[in-house]
Formats: structure tokens, C-alpha cells, sequence
């Protein structure tokens, strides 16, 4: 039944009662913010639970005549209790049943996760491992405030707001190159300083990519960087060979970042020269590689002397170069300075 009509008694009793909860339930009318927060009359009462208006300011008036809908359709699913971690939720036991508004069988990203059936109280934010995971590797879901609405108890973050659990039986071994990170992605694309000790490499399970959670042996339990690397490591699936992708890890041993290392364009090249003149020359003298799209190198590319080991091409000040290509010839400049030797900052088409 609708809570009275304008010119009656109204409290918050008849509210909490209207909404099948308790008539002591202790909940303000709608917080100490400008939001109404989780767990009051006013949020208690947002669509599709009812219609009272939720930006401020609020009064027990809003209430006349509302009725209230009994909360939000939802699945049930079990799970773990919330942790402040990964690690923790992956090490924690599956003993409670959540329920989520999703169409599937288990909460994906977007979903919204509540305590209770129907959809009343939204879980709280964190990590919990779910029952979807067991029979793989382990995993679950992190649940916290949705970007645009603000409101709890939501499947977001990165990969989907989905994380994986190691197993001994599931999970893979991942090199980097050393312990001393690089000072940029063309330097950890071309280092050949790779250990042979198994001591540089990590283990993870999934799709290795950002949001990967980094681990120190098969047992996933321990985090393998107590503390974000700001700069590019190097990735390869084995310890022989080049490398194949770079990567930092954040505070958290999250891989962020990753990236394949560039593939890189063959072209001919004059000798270099102070002015544009460099159109002028007709005879190749180098054979460059850059990173651009097309057959020769633009401004925003990186031009490099091999094709495997992203040496950058170091000349005396900024140089111009002929780029010989057909139909066309261009010229293109390069600089020592900042972001780097071998960085193109012109380009034009030699007439």
C-alpha cells in the first residue's frame, strides 16, 4: 500500500515499513552530502524502487503517496566475502550467496551486486572470489562505485572488473629482462640483457595484459613487485630470444602499459645534412628502419639503424635525410634533443 497522502502523519517509520524493512530501521533522511548516500529514505526510494527525486535538497514530503517496489529482479550466485585485495579474494573461501541484476548466470561488468533478494542493499566495495572460477583458475570480481552515476555495489575496473586466481595446475611463466627497468620502450624492445636464471620472471594467470596481476611463484599468493616500475620492462614468453611485448606494473604488481614492441619499415636514406637541401641528394647511403606507417618516415616517427635491436639514428645536431621512396622522394629531420635521438620533428615532400 502507498504511504499517505499530503495533510497526513508521515515518519520515518512508515517509510522503512513501506519498503519491508523495519520500522526502527536508523536511516537518515538522505546523508550529510549533497548525494544521497547509500543506506537512506531518499536512496532507499531511487528508481526503480520508486520515484522520489534524488538531487537535494530533500523533506519527508517527497515521501506523500509513494509507493515502494520491492527492490530490483536478481540471480543469485556464490561467492567470497569481500576483500581489500586480489590476492586475499583468492585465497578466501566461496561460503556466501550475492545476488546481481545481470542477465547471465554470474555478475560481468555493469552488473550491479546486492546483499539480498530482492536487489535492496548493494554489496560493499572490493575484491570477492566467485563460484564462476572453480573449475579453472580461480577468480572473481571487483565490485565498487559506478563511474557515472556514483552509485555502489557495481562490476568495474579494468578487464572488465574481472580478476584470475593462480592454481598450481593453471597458470604460466612470463620472463622480464632485468631488474633494472629501461629508459624507454625502444630500449627494453632491443635489450639482449636477459637473465638466465629463472629468478626474472613471473607467473600469472589469463591473458597476460593490462590488469594482470603479477605473482612470484605458481602458488599465487605473493605479490612479484612490492612497488610500482615507472618505467618499460621487457616481456618474452621464454628466456632465449628477443623480446615481444614492454609493460609497468603499478603498486598493486598490475601490469599496465602493455604494449607490443614496434614493428619497424625498411627504407633507403641519403646521407645527412644540415638544410633541406637534403633533396638535392641522389644517392642512397643508408638503410634505416623507422616506425611510421607508411613507406617513409613522418614527424612523430623514430628512425633506427637495425631492425632488431631499436638503435636510434644519432646524428651531429638536427640533420636532414632524403627518404627514397616511389613514386615520391621526402625529407625528414632528425634531432638529439628531447624526447630522444633518432625522433622525426619535420618532414616535407622534396619537389
Amino acid at each position: 500500500m502507498a504511504l499517505p497522502a499530503p495533510g497526513n502523519p508521515i515518519s520515518a517509520n512508515m517509510i522503512n515499513v513501506e519498503a519491508s524493512r523495519t520500522g526502527t530501521t536508523n536511516a537518515p533522511l538522505s546523508g550529510t552530502s549533497s548525494t544521497p548516500q547509500a543506506g537512506s529514505l531518499v536512496k532507499l526510494y531511487a528508481p526503480p524502487n520508486s520515484d522520489v527525486n534524488q538531487p537535494a535538497p530533500h523533506a519527508y514530503s517527497e515521501f506523500y503517496s509513494k509507493s515502494w517496489s520491492g527492490g530490483v529482479s536478481v540471480t543469485s550466485y556464490t561467492s567470497s566475502s569481500t576483500n581489500v585485495t586480489a590476492v586475499s579474494a583468492c585465497q578466501d573461501t566461496i561460503d556466501q550467496t550475492y545476488y546481481h541484476d545481470g542477465s547471465g548466470t554470474w555478475p560481468v561488468y555493469g552488473d550491479r551486486c546486492f546483499y539480498n533478494d530482492p536487489g535492496i542493499t548493494p554489496l560493499a566495495t572490493g575484491y570477492y572470489r566467485t563460484g564462476e572460477f572453480t573449475n579453472t583458475s580461480g577468480g572473481g570480481v571487483y565490485v565498487g562505485t559506478n563511474p557515472v552515476t556514483g552509485d555502489l555495489g557495481y562490476v568495474v575496473g579494468i578487464n572488465g572488473g574481472v580478476f584470475s586466481c593462480l592454481t598450481n595446475s593453471y597458470y604460466q611463466k612470463y620472463y622480464y629482462g632485468t631488474t633494472t627497468p629501461f629508459a624507454s620502450v625502444f630500449d627494453a624492445c632491443g635489450s639482449s640483457a636477459w637473465a638466465s636464471s629463472s629468478t626474472f620472471n613471473f607467473y600469472y594467470s589469463g591473458t597476460l595484459g593490462n590488469g594482470t596481476v603479477c605473482f612470484d611463484s605458481n602458488a599465487g599468493t605473493v605479490l612479484e613487485f612490492p612497488s610500482a616500475v615507472t618505467t618499460p620492462l621487457s616481456l618474452k614468453s621464454l628466456n632465449t630470444g628477443a623480446p615481444t611485448h614492454t609493460c609497468n606494473i603499478n603498486s598493486s604488481s598490475e601490469i599496465t602499459n602493455y604494449a607490443s614492441c614496434p614493428t619497424l619499415t625498411a627504407f633507403s636514406a641519403s646521407p645527412e645534412t644540415s638544410g633541406a637541401s637534403a633533396c638535392s641528394q641522389t644517392i642512397p647511403s643508408n638503410n634505416f628502419y623507422h616506425t611510421g606507417i607508411n613507406d617513409y618516415p613522418e614527424q612523430g616517427d623514430w628512425v633506427f639503424q637495425n631492425n632488431n635491436n631499436y638503435q636510434p639514428v644519432i646524428t651531429t645536431g638536427s640533420q636532414w635525410f632524403k627518404a627514397f621512396t616511389s613514386p615520391n622522394a621526402y625529407a625528414f629531420r632528425l634531432q638529439n634533443a628531447t624526447p630522444g635521438p633518432g625522433y622525426v620533428n619535420s618532414d616535407l615532400v622534396c619537389i
